[in-house]
């Protein structure tokens, strides 16, 4: 039997959720039945050393989109890359495209178009749609029509689509999934080397120095938390531009033994082993894989209230919900973690069993095999 060869297109693999989703993907699904493709639009990005494919099966672009009609810049397109995507198509005759995201589906989608059409389209929404303009959520329904199916990562992203831009297509809700991170040193050896003491009550961040992330309210609790009897430290885990401004915040407020600024790890096993909590600000979401990793660690989680982030934390359950942009709200909440050993416990083994249940990488990989075996067999 001939395997479906399917291609992700993403915009880049630089590290991020969706990247890491795509990695996942490509490393496990099952190549007795898949052959596997990997288009990049804007670069390679830092994670493309991860795939294990052969040079033949990754195409990277450097599209330098330009205005399609005289006078109107905003309409810009690439037509030379779209050639070269449509070439890598047609040559390894790729029964399936999965476009990450819009730009990424706008390429798919017309590079497969033709009199001889063979390729489908998935096209997996991971959360952009969410800070769009009332302009761009048009150009979201124009580009659906290039969609054979439609994907998201979360409930609430399907239900966003239904109710805010109407669209009445079928929308297949598949999970994020992650592996239970496997640490490599001991928690003491990562805490002393952070120069955490025995005494103090770590927070992980681990999130894109962007301003989606909202880390303004995590340095604002910072600074609310100070005050409090137990030294509490919050460390941050992410690359972005924001870094540099939000390290500027910490040391005008003098809190530099409260807020620590890691940069990109790639021993987050370790890390998040050593922390004693999560905590997470984002602005708008899909379905973090910060916080489905911190789930399979068995770490409190207390995050805002957006996106898909409520399907993975239960207010005073497994964590505690507060609204973005409330850093007081958010400091309290924490502070609630931080006074109760004995519900940190049980929510760590709520959340243990709510990874487990719903939101390992077998799952995710085997809900994307069947949606792609289905489009295939559909033409």
């Amino acid at each position: 039997m001939r395997k479906l060869r399917v291609g992700m297109v993403v915009n880049s693999l630089d590290v991020g959720g969706l990247e890491k989703v795509v990695v996942s993907l490509v490393s496990r699904l099952d190549r007795e039945a898949f052959e596997l493709f990997v288009i990049c639009l804007d670069g390679p990005g830092r994670m493309v050393d991860a795939l294990d494919l052969p040079a033949a099966s990754l195409l990277v672009l450097n599209k330098s989109p330009r205005p399609l009609f005289p006078g109107i810049p905003r309409m810009r397109f690439d037509r030379l890359a779209l050639g070269n995507l449509r070439a890598f198509v047609r040559t390894h005759r790729l029964d399936v495209l999965h476009a990450h995201n819009l730009a990424p589906l706008l390429y798919a989608g017309l590079a497969v178009r033709g009199p001889s059409r063979r390729s489908r389209v998935v096209y997996t929404e991971h959360n952009q749609v969410y800070r769009a303009s009332t302009a761009e959520r048009l150009k979201f329904l124009i580009y659906l029509q290039l969609a054979d199916e439609m994907v998201t990562c979360s409930r609430d992203l399907a239900r966003f689509f239904r109710e805010r831009l109407h669209v009445r297509r079928d929308v297949h809700v598949l999970y994020n999934g992650v592996d239970r991170p496997l640490p490599t040193r001991s928690r003491e050896s990562v805490r002393s080397e952070l120069g955490i003491a025995d005494g103090d009550f770590v927070f992980g961040a681990v999130a894109s120095l962007t301003p989606q992330k909202g880390l303004d309210s995590v340095v604002d609790a910072a600074t609310w938390l100070a005050s409090s009897a137990r030294k509490i430290r919050i460390i941050v885990v992410g690359e972005g531009l924001e870094r540099a401004r939000l390290e500027g915040v910490v040391g005008a407020r003098g809190l530099g033994e409260r807020v620590s600024f890691l940069g990109y790890r790639s021993d987050i096993a370790d890390l998040a082993n050593a922390f004693d909590a999560y905590a997470s600000s984002s602005l708008w979401e899909g379905l973090p894989l910060a916080l489905l990793e911190a789930l399979a660690m068995g770490k409190a989680i207390v995050a805002t209230r957006v996106g898909g982030i409520p399907e993975i934390v239960e207010d005073g359950v497994n964590g505690f919900l507060v609204p973005p942009g409330d850093d007081e709200a958010l400091a309290r909440q924490m502070l609630a973690v931080v006074n109760d050993a004995v519900f940190r416990a049980d929510a760590g083994r709520r959340n243990r069993e709510k990874h487990a249940a719903l939101f390992g990488v077998d799952a995710m990989v085997r809900a994307h095999a069947a949606l792609y075996a289905s489009v295939a067999n559909a033409r």
